[in-house]
């Protein structure tokens, strides 16, 4: 019997905003699954009507939800990407004897590429979602990204929300928290703060002789350091003979920018927190640094409460990818509980 193991994934955390009347989206997300077709048939049994497919820089994928369930307080679902035609690398642990180079022979293990068995697709990545009220949880694997999950969520109750009266984009109003409304606890502990920074400044150096820019592509980088004027941070790092020849290297149309990053971290008292949640707010209004506030669960980034909790979750076949369905869906809803207790989200 293969031995079940656990694994952490961070849950995300996203509020769909609906106008006073409008139905919620956990709302939307069932009555998208009850559609029936002209055969009577609700979309929950017809998995090939839940496949999407989407050209991705000019690559064509398919994303679709397999697995599906109303949990009567909330609807839960997995959803998988693929690729059409796609290959797999495969190592096969037979030997064989190749010359590589004029010089060098080699015994080597056989590595080629192969499709996936009849009417069968290699699974590139995957996600879980569970939406309550208007709040929608998800974890993403692999090359599923958040932009998949919301881009594949609006088509699936797109039909739904136009039969509603939801005129809308239902991806122009997934978003963040709302600071105002979440208050500053909603990413409970201050763990750090990071602060991003550009300076720049212009430097004026003779042309070259034949009266052209000298064309150059020196760039510095700098990190866990911020400066008003890019200079000294270069004379900093490189020491004043260095930044004096890179500075007599340019052209008359180039000029020196550093970045750099400030961080503090560690556990905070209450008065510390306090003070840094206000330097932190100056900084991004003043200036045009970003500003990065990490917390236990979560993180505020430019002005927006970014909600997210790590979970552990079961993984049915040790060494394996795919997460107990029933499990996750348990977990999510353990997330829901426990931010609705802390005040974190609505119910």
């Amino acid at each position: 019997m293969t031995k079940e193991s656990t694994r952490y994934h961070k849950v995300h955390y996203r509020r769909v905003e609906a106008n006073d009347g409008e139905p919620s989206f956990e709302t939307l997300c069932r009555a998208a699954l009850e559609a029936k077709n002209a055969a009577g048939l609700a979309l929950s049994m017809r998995p090939d009507d839940r496949v999407m497919s989407i050209n991705d820089d000019g690559v064509d994928k398919q994303v679709l939800m397999n697995r599906v369930a109303d949990l009567n307080s909330a609807v839960f679902g997995e959803i998988c990407l693929v690729l059409p035609n796609d290959m797999q690398a495969m190592l096969r642990r037979s030997t064989k004897q190749v010359k590589l180079s004029e010089k060098t022979m080699a015994t080597v293990f056989d590595l080629s590429e192969a499709q996936a068995p009849a009417n069968s697709q290699f699974i590139r990545g995957t996600a879980y979602w569970l939406s309550v009220g208007n709040n929608l949880f998800f974890i993403q694997m692999n090359a599923l990204s958040a932009r998949f999950v919301q881009c594949y969520l609006e088509w699936l109750v797109k039909a739904a929300a136009e039969s509603r009266g939801v005129r809308r984009s239902v991806a122009s109003f997934l978003i963040e928290v709302d600071v105002s409304k979440s208050g500053d606890k909603a990413i409970g502990e201050i763990k750090n703060l990071r602060i991003k920074g550009k300076s720049e400044m212009g430097l004026a150096v003779p042309v070259a002789e034949n009266g052209k820019p000298k064309k150059t592509s020196r760039r510095v980088k700098a990190a866990h350091k911020m400066s008003e004027v890019a200079m000294p941070l270069v004379e900093a790092i490189l020491g004043k003979a260095w930044a004096k020849s890179l500075n007599e290297s340019l052209g008359p149309n180039e000029y020196i920018t550093a970045s750099g990053e400030v961080r503090v971290s560690g556990s905070r008292t209450e008065q510390s927190r306090e003070q840094i949640r206000k330097i932190a707010h100056e900084i991004a209004d003043t200036t045009d640094a970003e500003v990065t506030i990490e917390g236990k669960d979560g993180r505020i980034k430019s002005g927006d409460v970014i909600l997210r909790t790590e979970m552990p979750f079961i993984v049915p076949h040790e060494g394996g990818t795919l997460l107990d369905f029933d499990n996750v869906a348990d977990q999510l809803q353990k997330v829901y509980g426990r931010f609705v207790e802390d005040q974190k989200i609505e119910p």
